[in-house]
């Protein structure tokens, strides 16, 4: 009787050890969906109109060009048309929900510089962004000065790899046919990991109507 006393009492130590250490055990917190790639702008109207006078530097080359812009943020659409001083197609594409159709691309400015930064950057200014996964070890931030976006940063190692700074003017809030909105007066993109850099002006900025788009 005293052996099985003596038998059951380890057992019993053993499974209270042997729980002890499951408890202790940390559990693995599930990672966080990491913030929108970009903060949407909920002052802009949902279809619009706008000019941009641009300067596009991709390592020792230089463009200069007008792009005009309709976009209709509920669709996620954006049709775009890039025009030299002269009048000339640079390029042209539209992009809807994801698909991307580029229809006219000048020779010496290449298909993929569309894919890879031109809709890239027309998106970030452009349209609502949902939550996106960067690549390992990087983050991204956002600052707002009056509400209004003024830098957006991604990090690598705590190291800007690519920053977007708006400017504003006095007196840019406008009232339009979709309520009050601010709008951007230059904007500045810079990917310091591919050596480009995209300096914008918006000339002109006009809301559609819900009737017109």
């Amino acid at each position: 009787m005293k052996k099985l006393k003596n038998k059951i009492l380890i057992l019993l130590i053993l499974t209270v050890a042997s729980l002890g250490g499951c408890c202790a055990r940390p559990v693995p917190l599930e990672s966080p969906s990491p913030p929108a790639l970009f903060l949407d702008h909920t002052a802009y109207p949902e279809t619009f109109r706008t000019i941009h006078r641009c300067t596009l530097s991709i390592g020792s080359r230089t463009f200069v060009f007008n792009g005009y812009l309709k976009v209709d943020r509920a669709l996620n659409t954006i049709k775009c048309v890039a025009q030299s001083d002269m009048g000339a197609t640079v390029f042209k594409y539209v992009y809807r929900a994801g698909n991307l159709n580029i229809l006219y691309c000048t020779p010496g400015f290449k298909p993929d510089w569309i894919k890879k930064y031109a809709l890239r950057d027309a998106s970030l200014v452009c349209l609502p962004r949902s939550s996106a996964r960067l690549p390992r070890e990087t983050r991204q931030e956002s600052i707002l000065t009056d509400t209004r976006l003024t830098r957006y940063r991604i990090c690598k190692h705590d190291t800007e790899i690519y920053t977007a700074t708006f400017t504003y003017s006095k007196g840019d809030r406008q009232e339009g046919c979709h309520g009050d909105f601010a709008i951007p007066k230059t904007i500045t993109i810079i990917d310091k990991s591919l050596d480009y850099r995209l300096d914008i002006r918006v000339v002109d900025f006009r809301c559609i109507p819900e009737n017109d788009s």
